[in-house]
């Protein structure tokens, strides 16, 4: 038949062009068959032309599709989801800059530049994007996020068939950060707590605690809503899809934290559907910047609030185990590596750290929620909301 023909014409003429991993075990089995059947019968006919039509219907574009253009189709086919998260908009524009950065000049200054093809990019062009002059304000982790929006593109584009390979296949991502976590002193996070009850946005204050007694990821917290929270505040949800390693695990938070974040939910009354971080992540981060600064915090350490917690959480229990299933690592290497040494356990901070609350809640709010945080019944809270804790 002529597909079982222009299968073994194909397959022979990727081999020479090295691109015959484009076909998978089936059409493989076809072209030997089609191979023994040609030479059996003495066909000739024009491999070149019969491969050229293959390639035309099966993989349409060849591999001759330009990055700008397949960056478009890929962000087109993604909005078309409309339960977009913010972290993933903001993925989607990271990919939209660098396919409107991969031109390179036309010979004629009169005309407009030359997209770049994909089958032209390698590593050594998506490493000089990324550390080009305008990119030099870049952390290292946001040299390492980008590399990754990149590698997941290209993909795409394999998936597609518009490409053989993905020029980032088996790489080696650039080096991320390598100082030392920093930690906040008992201090930083007493004031930091206070600022962020002080103000008038429901975001802050839970975004400190959880971060800062649960060790939740920012990003991972920008995903969760209220009804993720299990056992009357016991335990943080964190599911399969909205975690960073892709990996279900409860975070169980300590006592003071459930006192703050009942506390936080009685002042607010949350619904269960509602985002913990409700509204534009990006601006967020731009405003607690801005809280950070007030505070006296600045510069702020890398995921600040999260490697203090581990520091005092490992000073007082000295379980790695059970802090790298809290923290979410996938090794206790990571873990041993960068949370055992900074804080000496015979200073006894930790005791501090995990009796902290803020100051700010009445007396008579803090009974209330220590008796809803004990089960104790009370005549204090109306009973839609002890319901809502219970």
């Amino acid at each position: 038949s002529s597909d079982v023909c222009s299968s073994d014409l194909l397959a022979r003429e990727l081999k020479d062009a090295g691109r015959h991993n484009f076909l998978d075990p089936v059409l493989r089995h076809d072209a030997l068959t089609a191979r023994s059947l040609l030479d059996e019968r003495s066909v000739k006919e024009s491999l070149t032309d019969i491969a050229r039509h293959f390639l035309t219907v099966r993989y349409p574009e060849g591999g001759d599709i330009d990055v700008p253009t397949l960056a478009r189709k890929f962000i087109v086919l993604k909005e078309d989801n409309t339960d977009l998260s913010d972290i993933y908009k903001v993925s989607l524009h990271r990919i939209k800059v660098f396919g409107d950065a991969m031109y390179r000049p036309n010979p004629n200054p009169n005309k407009d530049p030359i997209p770049l093809k994909c089958s032209e990019v390698n590593e050594e062009c998506i490493l000089k994007y990324l550390r080009s002059p305008e990119h030099a304000h870049w952390k290292p982790e946001t040299v390492r996020q980008h590399w990754r929006y990149i590698r997941t593109l290209f993909n795409w584009a394999v998936k597609m068939k518009w490409i053989a390979e993905n020029p980032l296949k088996e790489k080696d991502q650039p080096k991320g950060n390598e100082e030392e976590p920093g930690i906040l002193t008992l201090d930083q996070v007493r004031t930091l707590l206070e600022e962020a009850w002080a103000m008038n946005d429901p975001k802050f204050f839970p975004y400190v605690v959880m971060a800062g007694w649960g060790g939740v990821r920012p990003h991972e917290i920008s995903r969760l809503k209220w009804g993720d929270f299990r056992g009357n505040y016991q335990f943080i949800r964190i599911p399969r899809k909205k975690a960073k390693k892709r990996k279900f695990r409860n975070v169980r938070l300590p006592h003071c934290a459930r006192v703050m974040l009942i506390s936080h939910v009685i002042r607010w009354s949350p619904a269960t559907q509602d985002p913990i971080l409700k509204g534009d992540f990006p601006h967020f981060k731009k405003m607690f910047r801005r809280l950070v600064r007030k505070c006296g915090c600045w510069p702020w350490p890398h995921d600040a609030l999260r490697h203090t917690f581990a520091s005092y959480f490992y000073s007082a229990t000295e379980d790695i185990v059970q802090l790298q299933a809290r923290l979410g690592h996938t090794s206790p290497t990571m873990t041993l590596d960068h949370y055992t040494n900074m804080i000496d356990p015979a200073n006894k901070e930790w005791t501090s750290f995990f009796t902290m609350h803020c100051d700010d809640v009445s007396k008579r709010e803090m009974e209330d929620v220590l008796a809803v945080c004990t089960n104790n019944k009370t005549t204090a809270l109306d009973e839609d909301k002890l319901k809502r804790f219970i």
